[in-house]
């Protein structure tokens, strides 16, 4: 395998870890240690949240090749990141060539993620579940329906238009809090902050918040600091969008 051959793979490998949200740490060790096990000598691997950078010698040559790879699009995928991770082992413990390691990474990259349903499906089960656990009654799971299944799509077609996620969660928040106090206001009295927070559990950050803790401990101070910071905005834009609905209708009531 060349030196070109074993900077694909090892930039591909990264750049899919990184996308499918893994930790900078899993990624550094991964791409060295594969890079080790294909023979590639003098390895220098830095991940930061935007980007990964893989510079290595081969073929007994003392030229170093670099490659840069950017990664502007994140969609978390734990089932992913656990096929990758099971690729790396079975690399260092075979002998797979370039097309087999290319064929491994095309198959887990083309698999199919969950559809519209299951996740529409899965951001209400998330909401029942939560406002059954912070004690909300037969009223406030009906309520935390309702948000459900108007806010899920709202998120959906944000996503598509590339929202930023600040404003993403400002609108999703505000949202929520609308359709709460209505509901309260309208329908039938309910417990407006038990369906507030319930519907909210599936906007809190908490893989970035995982992941930033872990990069941290593990010393990657900038990488931690910058998803610590994503996960922050995320939180101050769901703050927001529910507190100024908040403050609104307080005011006008």
């Amino acid at each position: 395998m060349n030196k070109q051959q074993l900077l694909n793979i090892a930039s591909r490998l990264g750049n899919c870890l990184q996308k499918y949200g893994a930790e900078t740490f899993r990624i550094e060790d991964s791409i060295e240690r594969v890079l080790s096990s294909l023979g590639a000598t003098d390895i220098n691997v830095f991940v930061i949240n935007s980007c990964s950078f893989v510079s290595l010698k081969a073929d007994g040559s003392d030229d170093v090749t670099t490659e840069l790879r950017r990664c502007a699009n994140k969609t978390p995928d734990l089932y992913k990141i656990d096929k990758l991770n099971s690729l790396c082992r079975k690399i260092c413990n075979e002998k797979m060539s370039y097309d087999q390691i290319t064929i491994e990474i095309d198959k887990i990259e083309s698999k199919k993620p969950y559809s519209f349903i299951a996740k529409y499906l899965g951001f209400t089960l998330v909401s029942l579940g939560f406002c059954f656990l912070f004690g909300g009654g037969i009223t406030e799971m009906v309520a935390s329906l309702i948000s459900s299944l108007a806010v899920f799509p709202t998120i959906h077609a944000l996503e598509k238009l590339n929202a930023g996620i600040f404003f993403k969660n400002i609108i999703a928040s505000g949202l929520i809090a609308i359709i709460a106090i209505f509901f309260s206001a309208f329908v039938i009295k309910c417990n407006v902050a038990t369906v507030i927070i319930a519907t909210f559990m599936n906007l809190v950050p908490g893989i970035a918040l995982a992941t930033s803790m872990r990069d941290i401990i593990a010393g990657d101070l900038i990488s931690g600091k910058n998803t610590l910071t994503e996960a922050l905005i995320i939180a101050l834009g769901m703050a927001l969008g529910a507190g100024i609905i908040m403050a609104t209708f307080g005011f006008l009531i």
